[in-house]
């Protein structure tokens, strides 16, 4: 499981070069954004992040915050053809909603991302994890615990896992992060329980979820310790 973690930082922090990158404030805030989207709007929200810097926003009201994002990402048409801002607003196209639930529609998302920046110590980046009953500034944000474990998931965790150097202490340091967060709640999680594999917290879904995505998928059965337990039963 742990080789899963490293396998998975890796390819997270490798987006964007965020790993070979030194504005550290600009590389954390992209990962938040990027969380926001999840898989569906990842690309349309780290779009977002770059067209808007968080060296241009971080001092800015909530209000101008949420005016100026409307403007840019594209969603919202009258703001969209406002002659504003000289920088081009992104095309609403790029934003998917098909088979999203209410809760993560791109307006919904984009909401929560002004209003959780808006609030978070960029100022500050040494929290290696975040925790909504200590971190008082989160109640303000109006973000569900389950946003704030998918943030901490994709985007705090893997930023120190870069800042700590990348290397086995590094690896150490994200997995006693990820024991203290809960396992995702989702189909794929539920089926694997089911199958007998015990989950108890967000490195053990994690690492299973990497090695169903390497493995499971691929049709990698005899390359999998798990897959060749099962067959020679």
């Amino acid at each position: 499981k742990q080789i899963s973690i490293k396998n998975k930082l890796e390819r997270r922090c490798n987006k964007e070069n965020w790993c070979k990158r030194s504005d550290d404030a600009q590389v954390l805030y992209e990962m938040i954004a990027s969380a926001f989207g999840a898989k569906i709007n990842e690309i349309p929200f780290t779009m977002l992040a770059k067209e808007l810097p968080i060296a241009m926003v971080h001092s800015l009201s909530l209000y101008e915050k949420q005016a100026l994002f409307t403007i840019y990402s594209g969603l919202d048409v009258m703001d969209a053809n406002s002659s504003a801002t000289n920088e081009p607003p992104l095309d609403r196209w790029i934003w998917k909603n098909k088979g999203v639930r209410p809760s993560g529609r791109p307006v919904v998302r984009i909401k929560q991302f002004i209003h959780f920046i808006h609030y978070f110590p960029f100022d500050d980046l040494s929290q290696k994890s975040i925790d909504f009953k200590k971190d008082e500034y989160l109640k303000k944000t109006r973000i569900p615990i389950s946003m704030i474990n998918l943030i901490n998931l994709n985007a705090i965790i893997p930023f120190h896992y870069i800042q700590q150097g990348m290397n086995e202490n590094a690896v150490s340091t994200a997995i006693n992060s990820l024991k203290k967060l809960p396992a995702e709640k989702n189909q794929l999680i539920s089926f694997l329980k089911k199958a007998g594999l015990k989950i108890e917290n967000a490195f053990d879904s994690q690492a299973f979820l990497e090695l169903y995505g390497h493995f499971c998928k691929n049709k990698l059965c005899l390359e999998c310790k798990i897959g060749n337990e099962i067959l020679c039963r």
